[in-house]
């Protein structure tokens, strides 16, 4: 259950029922970080599983360290 999120989820809800009828759509959830935006997604994708194709992707924190590849003899 996700609390205070009833505006957000009703609004996902109608891009849902938006979507049938033009091919689809784009949702792009920003926000600062812990806000919960994850949980908000998958609450959403919990809901409608059994009723959408959905496609997911996440962005990959550019500002954390990366390993280096090193090839070593």
């Amino acid at each position: 259950m996700l609390w205070e999120r009833e505006d957000e989820l009703a609004l996902l809800h109608g891009m849902l029922a938006d979507a049938s009828g033009s091919g689809g759509r784009v949702v792009l959830v920003r926000g600062e970080a812990e806000i919960g935006k994850s949980a908000l997604v998958a609450g959403f994708l919990a809901e409608i599983a059994d009723r959408a194709h959905v496609l997911f992707g996440e962005c990959d924190d550019l500002l954390a360290p990366q390993p280096s590849a090193r090839c070593g003899t």
